[in-house]
């Protein structure tokens, strides 16, 4: 489920999600009690576990509950059961400290290509960086993924590397999910020519001296280069990119080319810069897959392009975008 639905309802309300949105139905019997993970670091202040409620959704209306807070749980007694999930007020929580995770993935084609994900707690954000991976072809580098301490919301971060390596971006901001299910997390990408036979990847907080995380990746952690005999020029590359763009968004209807804008001008959205939207609701399908490709080169426009059609639960047209970008060799 996804908390886009909700976006009016949290604005109005004031809230943020704090965990993920659930339909929960009961087959059978009665349901005394119903715990509903959190991702939320509230430590014994009285005061913070106040401003957690769980967001109920029935077809009378959305409401707030008053739950029991427990370190990564939100109880509600004899629920009645329909969409639930946690939230928190703003105005309680400005900043709060949450539970994340590192996640590591590659790929390895002339180069090494290396993704970190700074990620909330949050199985239902963690189950779709997989899900998003494998359809990329990516391969879990499988180390501690726990972050020691909890981090604050709003806090910025840089991912570096031990051996030279192009990044980007060069920061992350990790910020409060608003509208998506997948919407929280930071993305940084980073190329390497030629990895050493053991290099650190960390993750530190700007002027800190200690990493929140760090990892040393060994040669054996990734598979051998592979080569492709059918390479296309860059510029060919490029072109046929935006092509492919512009027949993919050629297919939304307005009110989901709409959405899918609304999705871009969102912060934090798969790591890249947002863009205003002022800007696009100037551009029609064909300025929005060329400007796309301007701002964020062939493969960060269709690693967006590809999950925000996902969240809109377009699949069958992102997956046709998918491999229409392998059958020419993207």
């Amino acid at each position: 489920m996804d908390w886009y639905m909700f976006t009016e309802e949290l604005a109005r309300m004031q809230c943020s999600p704090a965990g993920p949105l659930m339909d929960i139905k009961l087959t059978s019997g009665e349901l005394e009690e119903i715990h509903l993970p959190h991702f939320l670091c509230l430590g014994g202040v009285e005061a913070a576990h106040n401003a957690v409620r769980l967001l109920h959704a029935q077809d009378s209306g959305v409401y707030l509950e008053t739950c029991t807070v427990t370190q990564h749980h939100a109880s509600l007694l004899q629920p009645s059961l329909s969409l639930l999930g946690p939230v928190y007020y703003l105005l309680d929580l400005l900043s709060p400290k949450v539970h994340c995770q590192l996640l590591l993935f590659y790929q390895r084609t002339t180069i090494l290509k290396l993704r970190t994900y700074l990620v909330l707690n949050n199985q239902e954000h963690i189950d779709a960086i997989h899900k998003q991976e494998e359809n990329w072809k990516g391969e879990r580098i499988k180390r501690n993924s726990t972050v020691g301490s909890p981090l604050r919301l709003g806090d910025t971060f840089h991912v570096m590397t031990s051996c030279p390596s192009k990044i980007d971006p060069g920061e992350v901001k990790l910020v409060p999910d608003k509208v998506g299910s997948m919407g929280n997390f930071c993305v940084v990408s980073f190329n390497i020519k030629h990895p050493e036979e053991s290099f650190d990847v960390q993750v530190k907080r700007p002027q800190h001296e200690d990493p929140i995380w760090k990892i040393s990746v060994e040669k054996e952690d990734y598979s051998p280069p592979s080569t492709s005999p059918n390479l296309h020029s860059t510029s060919s590359s490029t072109k046929t990119q935006t092509v492919d763009l512009f027949s993919t968004f050629d297919e939304l209807q307005e009110k989901e080319l709409k959405r899918f804008k609304a999705y871009l001008s969102l912060e934090n959205m798969e790591g890249f810069e947002r863009i205003p939207r002022g800007q696009l609701e100037k551009w029609d399908a064909t300025d929005l897959a060329t400007r796309m490709t301007e701002r964020y080169e062939k493969e960060g426009a269709v690693r967006m392009t590809l999950t925000i059609l996902r969240k809109m639960e377009l699949n069958d047209l992102a997956n046709r975008l998918e491999e229409s970008i392998t059958l020419t060799g993207q």
